[in-house]
Order: structure tokens, then C-alpha cells, then sequence
């Protein structure tokens, strides 16, 4: 019985995101236009650990429409509401519904909801503050739901990373064009990339430039070399993800000019 909940759990999210990729995709269709108008996926799912199977946590009568579509020059908070049928810990992501392995936004970080109508308010921006245009950049919500440890993590390791990036020049005027991403992972929250490496990704402008493992300590510091000859002159937001292997995650972003 187990083993057939888990199953019908990843059926039904493997469904559902490949529903919405197809008709993102169908070009110069109705179903295609229709879909844009309507309410983006939500993945909510409680983890299928042996825990979380014998007392599931249900989370229904989820509501994105409003953080997802809101206009911060008419308001400054959307509503994202959600039901549960128990207490739980709850973690809600806003990812890029272009490539959901780029998350935005940690909304709520593994805190206590109760049972019932709960909602949350998004800014409609990143972790670092940045503003996102979701005109341009399609978001979709992500609820994690665990009725007592998520994948039996001691609570005081089970929280997103936190992360530190500068962007350098480089030392060498030869070399231009060239620049260097520092990543340094807060050692308060180290995750469990020091034993299982760190997965670090990067963006430049919502588009995955760089994608590798680094088996170091975070706390040390990951250099990346950055190359900008191929960009346009102008503003850029570079955005660092960083996982740990163990369904934890770090996000930030900074923005950076080119030219005059």
C-alpha cells in the first residue's frame, strides 16, 4: 500500500508538470492561449518518507492566483492561501516554471502551520530583494508538507543555506571579460553539502549559464569564472542556486553593468 501511494503521488505531479509544459509549447493554439490565462501548476505534496506515508499531511484548496499575477505598483503584497488537513512544517518555494531547479524565492522555511486555511504573502521578489517581472519570467509555487521531520533531519540542519556572492574583476587587464563568482555558503547553515558536495548553479538574466558539483566546504568558498564577453552593455542580474544534496537549497542574486 506504500509503494502504491508513493507511486500515484509521482504520477500525479509528473502529469501535471508535463500538462503544462506541453501547452506552454503549443504554439498558435486555443488550449494554448487559454493556458495563459489560466492559474499556474502547484506541486503540493507531503515527502514520501515512512513517516510522512503513515500520517500524510494533505494540502488542498491551494490559491496561487493572486501572488502569482499581482502588480506591485497596485499593491504590495500578494495572497497565496493553502488548506492542511493536520499540523504541519511547512516549506513553499517560488521557482522559474521555465527551469524549476531555479528557485527564487524561499517563502516559508520549514515553519509550523496548523490545521485549516493558512496564507502567506509574496513580495513578488527573489531572496536578494530583486523585484521579478513575472510577465516575463513565469513563476509556479512549490509546498513541501511534513507532519513531523522532513527526511528525519535534525531540525537544526533541515533549513534552506544561506549564501554570500561577490562578483570580482579580474586581476589581469589582458583578460577582459572576464570575471569571478565567489560563493561562500553560511556556516550557520552549512546543509549537508560538506559531506555530500554542493551542486552550484548560475544565471545571468533567468538563463543557466553554469551547472556543477564542488566537493568542498561551502564555507571556504567556491570560485566560478564568469565570462561576459558574449553580453549585451547594460544591467545583468546574476542569480546563484546552491543544493546540498539533501533537498536543501540556497538562492541569491546580484546585479552587475557592463559598459558605460
Amino acid at each position: 500500500m506504500v509503494q502504491c501511494f508513493f507511486n500515484s503521488i509521482t504520477k500525479r505531479l509528473q502529469v501535471n508538470f508535463d500538462l503544462t509544459e506541453s501547452q506552454s509549447n503549443a504554439p498558435n493554439s486555443a488550449n494554448s492561449e487559454q493556458s495563459k490565462l489560466k492559474e499556474p501548476s502547484v506541486d503540493a505534496v507531503t515527502r514520501p518518507t515512512p513517516i510522512a506515508l503513515r500520517s500524510p499531511v494533505r494540502v488542498t484548496e491551494i490559491s496561487t492566483f493572486d501572488a502569482l499575477r499581482f502588480d506591485p505598483k497596485e499593491k504590495e503584497f500578494g495572497d497565496l492561501s493553502y488548506k492542511l488537513s493536520r499540523p504541519a512544517w511547512i516549506r513553499i518555494r517560488i521557482v522559474s516554471r521555465n527551469d524549476e531547479r531555479l528557485v527564487l524565492r524561499t517563502l516559508v522555511d520549514w515553519s509550523r502551520r496548523e490545521t485549516g486555511r493558512n496564507i502567506e504573502k509574496w513580495d513578488g521578489r527573489d531572496n536578494a530583494g530583486h523585484l521579478i517581472d513575472k510577465a516575463t519570467l513565469p513563476c509556479f509555487v512549490v509546498i513541501d508538507a511534513e507532519s513531523q521531520t522532513h527526511r528525519q533531519h535534525p531540525r537544526a540542519l533541515c533549513k534552506e543555506l544561506h549564501l554570500n556572492v561577490k562578483l570580482r574583476n579580474s586581476p589581469d587587464r589582458a583578460a577582459q571579460g572576464k570575471r569571478t563568482v565567489e560563493v561562500v555558503v553560511d556556516e550557520d547553515t552549512p546543509g549537508y553539502g560538506e559531506s555530500l558536495g554542493y551542486r552550484v548553479s548560475m544565471y545571468v538574466d533567468f538563463r543557466r549559464i553554469h551547472s556543477s558539483v564542488y566537493r568542498q566546504k561551502g564555507r571556504q568558498g567556491i570560485e566560478i569564472p564568469l565570462e561576459t564577453s558574449g553580453l549585451a552593455q547594460g544591467e545583468h542580474l546574476l542569480t546563484v542556486v546552491v543544493y546540498d544534496g539533501a533537498d536543501h537549497v540556497g538562492s541569491t542574486s546580484l546585479k552587475f553593468s557592463l559598459g558605460g
